[in-house]
């Protein structure tokens, strides 16, 4: 990631995987005067897979000046449950203090 601005304060960045196009069963709630909520053929966006590396991801260091490249390397091995084509890495900087998000970047697709 490249930081967009300056910011003082500490830094840290976590990767999500996440999958799209899933198919299953899901209640629609805007839906409440029909009894038969269920929709069974949903397709479903943006079901987190996996944190990387871990829930709070890694501390980067303190502050970034505008335009400074940041990177971090994980690797895990893809469940084969997984439809690797629908899947996409969702990277996110914030402060580590406060918790507040400073950037996102989206990979949309991990085969590329």
């Amino acid at each position: 990631m490249e930081a967009l601005k300056a910011y003082n304060g500490e830094i840290g960045v976590i990767s999500y995987v996440v999958e799209n196009g899933l198919v299953a069963p899901q209640t629609d709630y805007k839906y409440r005067e029909d009894p038969d909520r269920l929709k069974k053929d949903y397709v479903h966006d943006h079901t987190l897979r996996k944190a990387l590396p871990s829930s709070w991801g890694v501390a980067l260091g303190s502050g970034s000046e505008a335009g400074e490249r940041y990177s971090n390397f994980t690797q895990f091995e893809m469940p084969a449950e997984y439809n690797v084509s629908n899947c996409e890495i969702v990277s996110i900087i914030y402060d580590t203090d406060t918790r507040e998000i400073l950037q996102v970047d989206v990979v949309k697709s991990i085969l590329d």
